[in-house]
C-alpha cells in the first residue's frame, strides 16, 4: 500500500474500529431537551436527523453548537430581562422539535448530509473534509457494514497511526506546520470572556474551537463545542432547566467553565512553526483536538487545523 496514492483508498482500507459507537439516529420531532439528553448520554457532538419520509434515511445532521445557538438565541444573558422571562424562553425553545435547529441557516451546507458508499475511494470524501466539510455519512449497499459517521479525526487517527502509508501530496516528516498554516481569519478567545460570549463569538465566526489568550497573547487554554456535552446532564434530572442549568453555567469566566466541565482545552495543543506535520498530527490524535495551535516564545501566531492537514496530504502545499 506504500505507493498508492491516498486519495485512491477505499473506507475498509482505514482501518476503522470494528467496535466503534453504533449511529444513533433521532426523529425529526425529537424535541430539543431530548436531543441534548442524548449527546449528553452518549458524549457526542452530532447527531443525525432522519427524514420524515423515511426514518431509516438520514437526511440532516446538527451538531451541539447549533442547538446552543438557538437555544440561547440573539439575546443577552446580561440584560435587564428577568430571570423568569429567560427561563420561560429557554424551555420553549427545548420543547421545540429538532428540526427547527435547521432553520437557523438553512443554506448552511453543515447541516447536509454527505453520503458514501463502503466500496467508493475516499477522494470525494478527503475533498469534501478539505474543504470544511467535518463528517460524512458511510452507508453499505451490501449491508455488511453497519452506517458510520465518519469523521475528520478518522483520517488524521489513520495518518498517525498507519505504518505503511500511502503517497501524500507531501512529506508529512519533513514538512514543518508553518508552511501549512490555516489561511482563514484567526479565531481567539480573551480569558476575561464568559463562555457564553466565547460561543457565541465561535458562531459567528463559523468555527468549533478557538484558543483563550491572555492579555500578552499567550495560549492559556482552547475551548470547543465539546465542551458543550455536560449541557444535557441536568436536563434528565429536572422537567424545568433554569439559569442554574445552561445560562448560570455559560454566565462563567471561560476558565471557570473549562475547570467545570472538566475540559480537554485546559491542557490546549500548542506546537512551535518548525513541528512537522506528523507530529501536529500526532497532538491532535493523541489528545484528541481539531486544530494545534502554532505559538513562537509562547505567544499564538497561527493555527492549523485537521482541514488543513487533509487538505495538503491530497493537493500538496498551497502556493502564494
Amino acid at each position: 500500500m506504500s505507493s498508492k496514492p491516498f486519495a485512491s483508498l477505499t473506507f475498509s482500507e482505514l482501518g476503522l474500529d470494528p467496535h466503534r459507537q453504533s449511529l444513533t439516529v433521532i426523529p425529526p420531532d425529537t424535541s430539543i431537551r431530548s436531543a441534548l439528553e442524548t449527546l449528553a448520554r452518549l458524549r457526542l457532538i452530532n447527531l443525525p436527523i432522519a427524514s420524515h419520509d423515511n426514518p431509516a434515511k438520514v437526511f440532516a445532521v446538527v451538531s451541539i453548537l447549533d442547538v446552543l445557538a438557538f437555544i440561547i438565541g440573539k439575546s443577552d444573558s446580561s440584560s435587564s430581562s428577568s430571570d423568569h422571562a429567560a427561563n420561560a424562553a429557554i424551555n420553549e425553545r427545548l420543547d421545540k422539535p429538532v428540526e427547527m435547529v435547521l432553520t437557523l441557516d438553512p443554506d448552511d451546507e453543515s447541516y447536509m448530509v454527505f453520503e458514501r458508499d463502503w466500496k467508493d475511494s475516499i477522494e470525494a470524501t478527503l475533498k469534501a473534509f478539505a474543504s470544511g466539510l467535518h463528517r460524512a455519512l458511510i452507508t453499505d449497499t451490501t449491508n455488511a457494514h453497519p452506517p458510520i459517521l465518519l469523521g475528520q479525526s478518522d483520517i488524521l487517527r489513520f495518518i498517525a497511526t498507519c505504518q505503511s502509508p500511502p503517497a501524500y501530496a507531501i512529506d508529512i516528516h519533513a514538512t514543518p506546520v508553518s508552511a501549512i498554516l490555516s489561511r482563514h481569519a484567526l479565531v481567539s478567545i480573551r480569558e476575561s470572556h464568559t463562555a457564553l460570549q466565547a460561543y457565541r463569538h465561535l458562531v459567528s465566526s463559523g468555527v468549533s474551537s478557538a484558543p483563550v489568550v491572555d492579555e500578552s497573547g499567550s495560549v492559556v487554554a482552547a475551548i470547543s463545542a465539546k465542551d458543550l456535552r455536560s449541557l444535557g446532564v441536568s436536563l434528565e434530572y429536572s422537567e424545568s432547566t433554569t439559569l442554574k442549568g445552561i445560562l448560570a453555567d455559560l454566565s462563567r469566566p471561560v476558565l471557570e467553565f473549562l475547570k467545570t466541565t472538566q475540559s480537554k482545552g485546559l491542557k490546549p495543543a500548542t506546537v512551535a512553526k518548525d513541528t512537522s506535520v506528523l507530529d501536529a498530527v500526532r497532538a491532535m490524535v493523541d489528545g484528541h483536538h481539531h486544530h494545534v495551535w502554532v505559538v513562537d516564545g509562547g505567544r499564538l501566531t497561527g493555527v492549523v487545523s485537521q482541514s488543513d492537514v487533509i487538505g495538503v496530504c491530497i493537493n500538496g502545499l498551497p502556493t502564494a
